[in-house]
């Protein structure tokens, strides 16, 4: 039975095990880390479908995991999870934008069932 896996990087325990937890019970499998350097070093080396990644972490920052992903695994979904409200942070989360079917430039939107096309666990 093939299975989307998600990635989680999240430093919170709490919030991370409550989304960990959410992913399994539909049906997803689940990588974690806890810190910037495991999260970075995770999202480069396992296979996995989406990644969700907080923007505050110890060691290394969530901006520079997603640089770092965008460069060696530029098609991957990438979610930001953060607290940080300021409308620039969201800028810079956003950019670069990517064209989106008719031709419009925004930013994509998905569900995790929808980042390969297929559902879990079918």
């Amino acid at each position: 039975m093939w299975q989307q896996h998600v990635l989680v990087i999240e430093d919170d325990a709490a919030l991370r095990r409550a989304v960990v937890d959410a992913l399994r019970f539909q049906g997803y499998g689940t990588w974690e880390a806890d810190d910037g350097e495991r999260g970075l070093e995770m999202a480069v080396k396992v296979e996995c479908d989406l990644i969700l990644l907080d923007l505050v972490l110890p060691g290394l920052d969530g901006l520079d995991i997603l640089r770092q992903v965008r460069a060696s695994r530029p098609a991957l979904p990438v979610i930001i999870l953060t607290a940080r409200g300021e409308e620039s942070e969201r800028v810079r989360c956003a950019l670069p934008r990517r064209t989106v079917a008719g031709g419009r430039r925004g930013r994509v939107l998905f569900s995790p069932a929808g980042a390969s096309g297929r559902s879990p666990g079918r």
